[in-house]
């Protein structure tokens, strides 16, 4: 019976085990945070639905100058013959013309019609402009990929420093409470005022205030990475990756691969171009030719025969020129349209190219600076965090004032908000560099 219950209380045991897991997502490196939302991200899945669909939408439109075969059963009844007038010499009337109907009441036709556009460029422009449309939506999924790798990145840093400052939160929260005990014994000692105790009270209320903010912010950008990973707000998120004063996970970037936001307005131009020869189109000639091939049969007393001898066979084939000449000035008018896109979308696309190009520099000076100031503020905050450790000392040792060593406690955690700010802004313009690859 103990054998069974352990035995029951091991698979238990497993089980739970295995559901921990299957409620946790470990991230390694943010690489493994942008390839999961790669994977799992809903909205991707969109985008490539709808490149699937222009590819579709394309093979309907290359497909539309195939020859049509149209399958025809026709069947006549002829209630009134028609009269036609012949010439009197048919039936010994010279000079005269004579009234007759003549022919059978009833008829049947079956065959294949075929049509195939011999010349038709209108339907070539649309079968270009179909085509493009499929690098169109790749160009718009690629966009929303490098969107989708900047927001995975920012997210995943923005909690990272913010974790990072927890520690040290937790840290000052530690050092400024022992502050207090000890100078709350010491009023009650007699030894320092009141002033001075209010003085410790908050700086320990102003980090609990910091910590409260802080675990808003790592909860806000933990949700945001559920959301892009696709992830269930009951799932933990673990971060493997840690950011310490020590960790130098950033390097210097000379260089960004350029945004791919240009390559959308670049097709746009595209486009338009081939909406200019579109409109051109329909002002030139169509030429559609055709064949029918097929039996019919006439009799006049309403019986329809099967056999082979009744059936004889019908094949004309022929060939149609259309020549616009004139359909008021409607197609004019959009073709002066056209040409009007044309050149927003070239002012557009100079204009944008320009823009990304200063932007992208603005970006990689902001970085290099920011890595620069990193460094400076992240020494002060080393400076600083000694300047305590030897305050303190000289504070036990009665060297100088509680108010003396509360102020450079003070100047401490001003270095270490400017040393996590410099972290986070750094970081930013990281996020977008590290989208571009």
């Amino acid at each position: 019976m103990d054998k069974v219950v352990k035995s029951i209380a091991f698979i238990f045991l497993i089980g739970n085990s295995f559901q921990l897991k299957a409620q946790n997502l470990v991230l390694k490196t943010v690489e493994d945070a942008i390839n999961y939302s790669l994977e799992k991200n809903p909205d991707l899945e969109v985008y490539k639905l709808n490149i699937e669909k222009s590819q579709q939408e394309y093979k309907i439109q290359k497909r539309s100058a195939m020859p049509k075969i149209t399958g025809v059963i026709d069947y006549q009844n002829n209630i009134e013959l028609p009269t036609s007038v012949l010439p009197g010499e048919l039936v010994g009337q010279p000079g005269e013309t004579v009234s007759t109907q003549f022919g059978t009441q009833y008829s049947w036709n079956a065959g294949l019609n075929m049509t195939k556009d011999m010349l038709n460029f209108e339907r070539k422009m649309q079968v270009k402009i179909s085509k493009l449309n499929i690098e169109m939506e790749s160009a718009k999924q690629e966009v929303f990929i490098q969107l989708l790798k900047e927001q995975t990145t920012m997210y995943y840093y923005g909690a990272l420093v913010v974790k990072h400052a927890l520690s040290n939160n937790q840290e000052n929260l530690e050092s400024s409470d022992n502050i207090l005990k000890v100078t709350q014994q010491k009023f009650n000692q007699g030894l320092v005022d009141l002033p001075s105790l209010n003085k410790a009270k908050i700086t320990v209320n102003n980090i609990r205030q910091t910590i409260n903010t802080n675990e808003s912010a790592y909860d806000n950008y933990v949700f945001q990475l559920k959301n892009i990973l696709s992830v269930k707000l009951s799932e933990t998120v673990i971060f493997s990756e840690k950011i310490d004063i020590e960790s130098n996970l950033l390097a210097s970037i000379l260089e960004v691969n350029e945004d791919k936001n240009l390559h959308i307005f670049n097709l746009q131009k595209e486009e338009s171009e081939l909406d200019i020869k579109l409109k051109k189109s329909v002002f030139l000639p169509k030429l559609t030719a055709t064949k029918y091939f097929g039996y019919q049969q006439f009799y006049d007393d309403g019986g329809l025969s099967f056999s082979s001898d009744s059936w004889s066979k019908n094949i004309n084939f022929g060939m149609n020129l259309s020549i616009p000449i004139f359909n008021g000035f409607k197609n004019s008018k959009k073709l002066k349209i056209a040409k009007i896109n044309n050149k927003i979308n070239e002012q557009t696309m100079q204009y944008e190219k320009e823009k990304s190009k200063n932007a992208d520099v603005l970006l990689l000076n902001d970085y290099q600076k920011g890595l620069s100031q990193l460094e400076l503020t992240k020494d002060n905050y080393r400076l600083y965090k000694k300047n305590v450790e030897l305050s303190l000392q000289k504070y036990d040792n009665g060297v100088i004032s509680l108010d003396s060593h509360l102020n450079t406690y003070e100047d401490y955690l001003k270095a270490e908000s400017n040393y996590l700010n410099s972290l986070s802004a750094v970081y930013t313009n990281y996020s977008t560099i590290l989208s571009r690859k």
